[in-house]
């Protein structure tokens, strides 16, 4: 087996992140909270891999993990241009959804977890019983990241839905503000 190419991976990793994210809007749709989160994860995860896959090789890749904010980090130090400080809540927030990959999280404290598919729609936060973790996830928010992930490794992800299926496109454009991008 030939071994793969830069591109290769690149392009491998970018189309696993468009599967996830087709996947975690569509659980966002649905209001399948905690799983939309961690579908969500993925799929930014995938997108930031794709774009260090240029500069990482991967093992380097793998051994950063699942970790948002490593990943984000490595992204700006990559990407100067991108614009770190408007996308590090989304990335936090994202980030905190994958300690909940696993039930003994939620079953050992408890969760608060709220999903807004709209920036404006995001109303004060409740305060929470002491102690109880809180996870808000603005669908927009995400939105907007990917789109930028894309621009800036300058992938069209046009390229990457064209095949999807039909339902995979409503899902992917229904509340989607970016979705002339996709």
């Amino acid at each position: 087996m030939p071994t793969p190419t830069t591109d290769d991976i690149r392009l491998h990793f970018a189309q696993m992140a468009v599967q996830y994210f087709v996947a975690g809007r569509t659980a966002a749709i649905q209001q399948l909270i905690p799983v939309l989160g961690s579908l969500l994860h993925h799929a930014v995860e995938m997108s930031l891999k794709a774009a260090l896959a240029s500069s990482h090789t991967l093992a380097q890749l793998k051994g950063l993990g699942h970790s948002l904010p490593k990943l984000w980090q490595a992204f700006v130090a990559a990407y100067p241009s991108a614009d770190a400080l408007r996308y590090r809540a989304v990335i936090d927030a994202l980030h905190k959804f994958e300690e909940l990959r696993y039930p003994d999280s939620i079953l050992a404290k408890g969760a608060m977890m709220q999903l807004v598919l709209h920036r404006a729609h995001v109303s004060p936060p409740s305060p929470s019983p002491s102690g109880v973790p809180s996870y808000l996830l603005v669908l927009e928010d995400v939105d907007e990241l990917e789109e930028a992930i894309f621009s800036a490794i300058n992938l069209n992800p046009k390229f990457f839905t064209s095949s999807l299926s039909a339902k995979a496109k409503d899902h992917l454009m229904l509340h989607n503000l970016h979705a002339s991008k996709w």
